[in-house]
């Protein structure tokens, strides 16, 4: 079982004019699940978010009741393919949710391909799956892979947003500490006016233990 507290402020200003100033206390309990295998592993995380968001502006106080949850998973093939897929969800029965709750899709941690938190709704998920292979070049050893993206949110206006994606990437460990990645995906569905036709990311990473 697990459980989380958290306590947040969000306060915007236009021109001196504020515009947002809300106080949200959230608790969520839940709890998770893994297994493994010899060349597998699962695991996910189901939890029940409780939150009372205060709008110090219209001196109101609304109470929301959001379920939420995620999963990760790996398989490795006998001829050294390995598949990962994860995703995560948010399910609401309230429409138009304080924006601090709402479920946002698109970036390179959702739906690559698509700018970061793309769309928001109530409601969503999305689900991240890629085919890992270690690959050599000039006797250097580097991790190639193809993915697939998708995801959906909901909300009363529109109803349903989708977004999907598909690409190829690449990482290069140069020591325990240091990782570089490259990655271009590109969205197979029109879903918000300011995509491109593909988005090339980048990232170095840098761990101390």
């Amino acid at each position: 079982a697990t459980a989380a507290m958290f306590q947040g402020a969000s306060v915007s200003y236009a021109a001196g004019t504020p515009l947002v100033d809300a106080d949200t206390t959230k608790f969520a309990p839940g709890f998770t699940f893994a297994a493994f295998g010899d060349n597998w592993t699962v695991s996910t995380q189901v939890q029940a978010v409780f939150a009372t968001v205060t709008d110090n502006l219209a001196a109101s106080s609304a109470d929301y009741v959001i379920g939420t949850g995620s999963i990760d998973g790996a398989y490795r093939f006998a001829n050294g393919v390995s598949f990962i897929g994860r995703g995560a969800w948010q399910s609401s029965q309230a429409s138009l949710l304080p924006g601090n709750l709402l479920f946002q899709i698109g970036g390179p941690t959702t739906v690559r391909g698509y700018p970061s938190d793309g769309v928001a709704g109530d409601s969503g998920f999305f689900a991240n799956l890629e085919l890992h292979k270690t690959l050599t070049f000039n006797e250097t050893a580097f991790n190639g892979y193809v993915f697939a993206d998708l995801g959906e949110v909901y909300s009363t206006f529109p109803t349903v947003v989708s977004m999907a994606s598909a690409g190829v990437g690449a990482s290069y460990n140069f020591n325990d500490n240091v990782r570089f990645e490259v990655s271009a995906a590109v969205p197979l569905r029109n879903a918000v006016a300011n995509q491109d036709d593909v988005t090339i990311s980048a990232t170095l990473t840098f761990t101390q233990f």
